[in-house]
């Protein structure tokens, strides 16, 4: 084979192994899930403040979610989440919308 035939195959392989890679782990939305607020957590550091939520989920554990200052739902309310999985099969959750009382 000639170089440039053996650079060409090895290029389209490297460039299908970084599809296939980057499709399987692209985190997709997995679905939605209520949770109730709570707390709030007020971080101040260098570069501003940082907030953050405390949830409780349906199964009874906690996670903390990254909000801004706008976003805060009232203590006691519910909260929709959003939730993703990924390879290591470990659920991330985002702020998805606060729930009418």
């Amino acid at each position: 084979m000639k170089p440039f035939a053996i650079a060409f195959i090895l290029l389209l392989a490297g460039v299908s192994l970084l599809l296939v890679l980057l499709k399987v782990t692209s985190p997709d939305i997995d679905g939605t899930v209520t949770a109730t607020v709570q707390n709030h957590v007020l971080t101040q550091s260098l570069d501003g403040n940082r907030h953050y939520m405390v949830v409780k989920l349906a199964d009874g554990s906690t996670t903390r979610l990254v909000t801004n200052q706008n976003s805060l739902c009232p203590i006691g309310s519910q909260v929709e989440l959003n939730v993703t999985s990924s390879l290591g099969k470990t659920n991330t959750y985002q702020l998805g919308q606060c729930l009418p009382r």
